[in-house]
């Protein structure tokens, strides 16, 4: 009897068709449930307002190729410190002309930019044109006069000879170049040794009676190359607490915790820590060199090491030149048994006049490359004092270059206020010339150590960096604010 054919149904009763279903319809409602959760997201997203990220960018410049991804809104990290200051370049090349003349051309303005070469300004050049061609048709005869001289009577083995002594006297002049290059090179070896060896873990050593419980610390390179001592004392003025130094050299400042103060001006700085009060008449004594310093020793070792084989080198060198003179001397010999046949006479007269008409030429060319201005490095002319047809006067300035690509912002701060400015701390930019509205970051790379001169208060100068900003030119004026960072409120149960 033939079974019929089971429904369908019948076999979904089946386990294994049962988990199938079962997995199915699983997949089916977490796929619902995944668009229903994106699509809430995007709704959400939709209606919420565009928060702007800490330090991202909420203005842009209408011209975007210059300005950079810095420039935003006033930071709400600024802390109420502003200081103005002028925008300045770090190279600035002052440009004469080496000899008097007429100026023919000037072919910059102040503003231009120009490429390292280009010729800046030209005086008339006619008459040392003229002269280098005559140098020239000189110098033409001299060589023809003295080949006639030495070959109309020598055989053309005196090629060959006078090849020798040519290559002879390279040998020589480079021997002198050898010699020169070691002695500068040795004097370099010995100066860092002595300026080691001089600065040999510095420290300044109190009396023993002082009173003062603090830490006297010595930092900076002494640069000179004396021996001796700095003795340091501690003195009360109508300020408040001061220090003396004499020895080496002799001076005085006002004390500033914690601060590097200088003594003298080789290079070493003191600082008194703040963890203690000043005592006045306390006394220390800085030696240089500090023979007792762990690294003394060493350090002198390798000093009077570098002197042998400095010796040893310059005398190594010298024996070269010795060997080249000799080896120049025979060749010389040589071909003047070769020259026999001529008068000496003749040919020394011929010789030298060759050399006159060689010096005389070089001159003319020298003369005829002062007549032009070069620029000797890329940037900006930031000034022009010379005109068209004017006398121009040897070594008086004419044109300045700076480098517009080394650019940053200098301020002067009072003693008061230098305690809320650090190194690396953020600025906040505000160009005159650009606009209020625009905001640049930088940051404070540089703070002088020391008071500007020639002011009735007390002020410091402080260095900002600058972005790359094309619209931004040397001179121009810009507000300087100090960014701090937003200190957390701690709130109650936070951990």
């Amino acid at each position: 009897m033939t079974q019929k054919p089971k429904h369908f149904l019948e076999h979904l009763k089946k386990p294994k068709y049962l988990w199938i279903l079962s997995l199915l319809i699983i997949a089916v409602i977490l796929l619902f449930y995944q668009n229903f959760q994106n699509s809430q997201k995007a709704l959400q997203s939709s209606n919420e307002p565009a928060l702007s990220q800490p330090g991202s960018v909420s203005h842009i410049d209408p011209i975007a190729s210059t300005a950079p991804p810095s420039v935003g809104k006033q930071p709400e990290t600024s802390s109420g410190l502003s200081l103005k200051g002028k925008v300045k370049s770090k190279t600035e090349v002052n440009l004469s002309f080496k000899a008097g003349g007429t100026v023919s051309q000037v072919r910059v303005n102040v503003g231009d930019k120009i490429k390292k070469g280009a010729v800046l300004a030209m005086l008339e050049r006619q008459d040392a044109a003229l002269k280098v061609d005559q140098a020239q048709a000189s110098l033409d005869l001299a060589q023809a006069q003295y080949d006639k001289t030495v070959n109309g009577t020598a055989a053309s083995d005196i090629t060959i000879s006078q090849a020798t002594v040519a290559s002879a006297q390279t040998t020589l002049n480079n021997a002198k170049n050898n010699y020169d290059a070691v002695v500068q090179q040795q004097q370099v070896i010995i100066a860092n040794d002595l300026e080691t060896l001089l600065n040999s873990s510095l420290t300044g050593i109190p009396v023993s009676n002082n009173i003062y419980t603090g830490t006297l610390t010595v930092s900076g390179t002494y640069t000179a190359t004396t021996t001796g001592s700095y003795n340091i004392s501690i003195g009360m003025n109508g300020i408040g607490s001061a220090y003396n130094f004499n020895g080496l050299e002799a001076g005085s400042g006002q004390i500033v915790l914690n601060v590097p103060l200088p003594i003298g001006k080789n290079g070493l700085y003191i600082a008194f820590s703040k963890s203690a009060s000043i005592n006045p008449n306390d006394t220390w004594t800085v030696s240089i060199p500090n023979t007792q310093g762990a690294t003394y020793l060493k350090n002198l070792a390798a000093y009077q090491n570098d002197l042998q084989a400095q010796a040893k080198a310059i005398a190594t060198a010298q024996a070269i030149i010795d060997s080249a003179k000799a080896s120049l001397g025979q060749a010389n010999a040589q071909l003047a048994q070769k020259l026999a046949g001529s008068r000496s006479e003749d040919i020394a007269a011929a010789k030298a006049k060759l050399n006159l008409a060689v010096d005389a030429l070089q001159a003319a060319k020298n003369n005829l490359s002062a007549t032009q201005l070069i620029a000797p490095i890329s940037g900006l002319v930031s000034s022009v004092d010379t005109r068209n047809g004017e006398q121009a006067v040897a070594n008086k300035e004419a044109v300045i270059l700076i480098d517009d690509k080394t650019l940053y912002a200098e301020t002067e701060i009072s003693e008061k206020l230098l305690n809320q400015v650090n190194i690396g701390q953020a600025t906040d930019l505000v160009f005159d010339a650009l606009g209020s509205n625009k905001h640049y970051k930088g940051k404070v790379v540089f703070i002088s150590p020391v008071a500007a001169s020639g002011k009735n208060t007390t002020t410091y100068k402080i260095s900002s960096t600058i972005p790359a900003i094309s619209l931004v030119k040397p001179g121009m004026s810009v507000s300087i604010k100090m960014v701090q960072k937003q200190k957390k409120t701690k709130v109650p149960g936070d951990f």
